[in-house]
C-alpha cells in the first residue's frame, strides 16, 4: 500500500508542477488523475510481461497517455 501510495503521490507532484506552467490551468482531480495513471502504466507493464510485444506497448501507452490527457482537460500530445 505505501509503495503505490508513495507512486501516486510523486505522479502528482509532478501533474502540478506541469500545470503550474499554464496560464489558465484546469479543474481537475489530481489525486484521482494521478491514481489512475500510476494504474494504467502497472497495467501496461504487466501486459508487456505477459506479451513482451514492444509495439503493442508504445501503442497502449500513447492511448494511455491520451486518455490522461483527457481527463485532466488539457490537450492530448
Amino acid at each position: 500500500e505505501a509503495q503505490y501510495t508513495r507512486y501516486a503521490a510523486v505522479v502528482e507532484e509532478l501533474f502540478r508542477a506541469a500545470l503550474a506552467h499554464e496560464p489558465d490551468p484546469p479543474e481537475v482531480d489530481l489525486a484521482a488523475l494521478s491514481r489512475f495513471t500510476v494504474a494504467a502504466v502497472d497495467g501496461l507493464i504487466e501486459q508487456y510481461e505477459a506479451r513482451h510485444d514492444a509495439e503493442q506497448s508504445r501503442v497502449d501507452l500513447a492511448t494511455a497517455i491520451r486518455a490522461a490527457a483527457l481527463l485532466a482537460g488539457v490537450a492530448a500530445p
